[in-house]
């Protein structure tokens, strides 16, 4: 079930369409960088997939650490925000998943919501991970 919810929130990450905006250096730089901390997500939980839930926590954190750090050291505004904006979503599903029962419960779903919101703001200033 966690797996499952976080596979939706990135899936709606991966198809949220892109609105436009200035492509910078720094901005594609700092999106290129937060895209693959995302789609490292995918493939370390793959190998670590029935490793438990203190596994599922440090992958979500490395990837949020990883996002934030590139978030901050972005040029733009909306991309540091947006990053920010991921990096806190993946933490507090980090910590929902850990604290709540094997089968999920409100706070996992609370905070796929708001990787969902998340999501939809990276593709806005970022464009789709792919």
């Amino acid at each position: 079930m966690r797996l499952r919810s976080v596979l939706l929130a990135l899936a709606l990450l991966s198809t949220a369409t892109a609105c436009g905006g200035d492509s910078g250096v720094d901005k594609k730089t700092s999106c290129d960088q937060m895209k693959a901390a995302i789609n490292a997500i995918g493939t370390v939980q793959a190998e670590e997939n029935g490793a438990g839930a203190e596994n599922f926590l440090k992958v979500y954190s490395d990837a949020a650490t990883k996002i934030r750090k590139t978030a901050n050291d972005s040029a733009d505004a909306n991309v540091k925000s947006t990053g920010l904006q991921v990096a806190d979503a993946l933490d507090e599903l980090a910590k929902a998943q850990t604290s709540t029962d094997p089968i999920g419960g409100p706070e996992v779903l609370e905070a796929s919501g708001e990787l969902a919101t998340a999501a939809g703001s990276f593709a806005k200033h970022c464009g789709p991970v792919d």
